[in-house]
C-alpha cells in the first residue's frame, strides 16, 4: 500500500477550512514546514483514519476537534496492488466512513468500510501498529531503538534503501566528482589557498585594498588636520590689519584651501576603496565556500 494524498476539514488549527497534502510520489517524500504549521496535525489525522473507527468518541478523537467545535473530516487516496482507493472518514457529529475504488466507482460504507481498512492496512490495533504502514510519531524516533522487533527492523531497512537510492550511484559519484574538482582549485590537501586559485587570487585582492585602506586612512587624518589649520588661518585673517601679515595669511589661507581640496578627493577615494574592500571579502567568502 502506498499513500498518495491527505486531505483534512475543520480538524484542529484548521477550524472552517481544509488542507491538502497532494501529489505523494514514490520512493522518499520529504515534507517540511516551520513550526506550528500544522505537520503534526496531519500526521495525527492519517494516525486516526486507520486506526479509530469512525463512530469513535475516544480521547484521540475529541482532540482533533476545533476549540471552536466541528466535525473533524479526514480523505486519504491510497494505491495497492488491487487500483486506487479513496478513504474517508468524518468523526463526531454527522459520523461516517467510506472506501471508494476510484477506477470502478464501487463504495463500501460504515462497518463494510471499516473492515476494509483494517484488511489493507494490516493493523492488529493502534497500539500494535501496522504492518504495512510504518510510523514514527513526532518525539518518539527514540522508541524504535534498540527493540529489535520486525517493525524497528523493516523500518531502518526501508529508510537506508532510500538514502542510497539517493545517494548512491552514478549521479551522487558525479556530483562528489565535481565538488572535489572546484576543491582541488581552490584549495591544498591540507586546506591552504592554492597558488594561483580563485581563493588565493581574492585573498591576495583582500590584503591590498586592506593595506590601501589604511593608507589611505592615514593620509585622510593629516589632511584632517590641515582642515583644522585652515579653519584658524581663516579666522585670524579676518583679524589681521597689517598689509604684510595679511598676506602672508592669505598665501597660507590659499595653500590650506588647496589641501581641503586634496582632503575632499582622497575621502572620496576611501570611500571607494572602503567599497572595493567590502566587495573583495564578499568574494573571498564566495570562494572559501
Amino acid at each position: 500500500m502506498r499513500l498518495r494524498a491527505l486531505r483534512v476539514h475543520d480538524l484542529r488549527r484548521f477550524a472552517g477550512r481544509g488542507v491538502a497534502l497532494d501529489g505523494i510520489a514514490d520512493g522518499l517524500n520529504l515534507f517540511a514546514e516551520p513550526n506550528e504549521t500544522g505537520k503534526s496535525t496531519l500526521f495525527d489525522a492519517l494516525q486516526a483514519l486507520v486506526f479509530l473507527p469512525h463512530g469513535s468518541s475516544r480521547k484521540e478523537v475529541r482532540e482533533l476537534r476545533p476549540y471552536a467545535g466541528g466535525a473533524p473530516r479526514i480523505e486519504a487516496e491510497i494505491e495497492t496492488a488491487e487500483g486506487r482507493f479513496r478513504i474517508e472518514k468524518r468523526y463526531l457529529k454527522g459520523a461516517f466512513a467510506r472506501v471508494t475504488d476510484l477506477a470502478r466507482g464501487r463504495e463500501l460504507r460504515a462497518d463494510e468500510a471499516e473492515g476494509w481498512i483494517a484488511e489493507v492496512i494490516g493493523a492488529g490495533g493502534q497500539e500494535a501498529g501496522p504492518a504495512g504502514l510504518l510510523w514514527v510519531r513526532q518525539g518518539a524516533s527514540g522508541e524504535l531503538e534498540g527493540g529489535g522487533s520486525a517493525r524497528a527492523e523493516a523500518l531502518e531497512a526501508v529508510v537506508a534503501e532510500e538514502l542510497a537510492v539517493l545517494t548512491g550511484g552514478r549521479r551522487m559519484a558525479r556530483i562528489e566528482a565535481r565538488l572535489r574538482d572546484r576543491l582541488e582549485q581552490l584549495v591544498t590537501p591540507t586546506g591552504q589557498a592554492r597558488k594561483g586559485g580563485p581563493l588565493a587570487e581574492a585573498e591576495a585582492a583582500l590584503a591590498a585594498l586592506e593595506a590601501e585602506l589604511g593608507a589611505e586612512t592615514a593620509r585622510l587624518e593629516e589632511l584632517q588636520a590641515d582642515l583644522d589649520a585652515l579653519a584658524g588661518a581663516e579666522r585670524r585673517l579676518a583679524r589681521a590689519e597689517d598689509p604684510e601679515e595679511r598676506a602672508r595669511l592669505e598665501a597660507a589661507l590659499a595653500e590650506a584651501r588647496e589641501r581641503q581640496q586634496k582632503a575632499r578627493e582622497q575621502a572620496a577615494a576611501r570611500d571607494g576603496a572602503a567599497t572595493d574592500l567590502r566587495l573583495a571579502e564578499m568574494k573571498r567568502r564566495a570562494a572559501a565556500e
